[in-house]
């Protein structure tokens, strides 16, 4: 019985951590229900049952908080990116570069689906069973370095737990990639490639990463990339060296001309920001599939 209520209590936990975290600060009050729930002497799945439904009516909450930032993230946008627009439809350039961001412009994460793939795979708690392994993984995620470089980190302290570090791995990469597409950006990019504008993807996804965005997203299998991983020093966004090496790179590697500019969609500022502070490309914002249509059509890009 002990057993049991102590593997209830970590399963438990596992599916309701995440929801604690992106509930925020509008769930707190069910945080304090999820709290008295998980007692391991008395938890029962009526009670976690009942915690769970404590989430979601936080999780209500949330929405209507997600609506007002969406509001408000369109209207900084629409301010931010007027000047871009007005510099870029003087421009005499016909056929554009435009790199998109991938997370929140072309697909966004799929809580439901992740939570899914970790919980019928039950490796996920194999991890636990190896705690002198979770100080390497934050030691090397504080480094900034990529989850390749956590891999690497953890296999070379742990070579006895290489087997099961390269599964936690991969399952961790298959977690991420459970992705929702944002439809309305998908078809514009397709548009744009097929009247023959350059589409390039400019991420911090990781090359793993990139293998099952293609898996899942074929129609970008032939789309150039500009991904985090050792042939870039694992530099990410915002750093400004990100988008130096990334012009760098997109002309040695015939992704555009020297004199082809191009323009950055991303829906974080500080990410805009660096791109324009090279001097050497545009950014806007992204707020959503039809505000970014506007966008182009005010810049000259007609999209048919």
């Amino acid at each position: 019985m002990k057993k049991n209520n102590t593997f209830n209590y970590l399963l438990a936990l596992f599916v309701l951590l995440p929801s604690i975290i992106t509930t925020q600060a509008a769930s707190w009050a069910s945080a304090g229900n999820i709290i008295a729930h998980l007692n391991p002497k008395n938890l029962t799945w009526n009670r976690a049952t009942k915690t769970v439904a404590s989430v979601t009516a936080g999780a209500g909450a949330l929405k209507m908080y997600q609506a007002v930032r969406t509001k408000r993230a369109t209207a900084h946008a629409l301010a931010v990116n007027k000047p871009v627009i007005e510099q870029v439809k003087n421009s005499p350039q016909q056929k554009r570069v435009i790199c998109f961001d991938l997370h929140y412009v072309v697909a966004e994460f799929n809580i439901k689906r992740m939570l899914w793939t970790a919980l019928k795979n039950p490796s996920c708690l194999k991890l636990l069973l190896y705690p002198r392994m979770i100080p390497t993984i934050i030691r090397a995620i504080s480094q900034d370095r990529g989850s390749q470089a956590v891999l690497e980190a953890a296999q070379e302290q742990y070579p006895e737990a290489r087997e099961r570090t390269q599964h936690l791995y991969s399952l961790g990469m298959e977690i991420s990639a459970q992705l929702t597409p944002i439809q309305g950006t998908i078809d514009l990019a397709q548009k744009l490639m097929a009247q023959g504008h350059k589409v390039i993807f400019v991420s911090n996804i990781e090359t793993d990463g990139w293998k099952l965005f293609i898996r899942d997203f074929p129609m970008f299998a032939a789309c150039p990339r500009y991904v985090v991983g050792h042939e870039n020093g694992w530099l990410k966004k915002p750093s400004k060296e990100y988008f130096q090496d990334f012009l760098e790179k997109s002309v040695k590697l015939g992704y555009r001309a020297t004199d082809e500019r191009p323009l950055f969609v991303d829906d974080k500022p500080e990410n805009c920001r660096a791109a324009q502070e090279t001097n050497q490309m545009d950014a806007i914002i992204f707020s959503s599939p039809e505000q970014l249509v506007q966008d182009f059509a005010a810049m000259g890009i007609t999209v048919k």
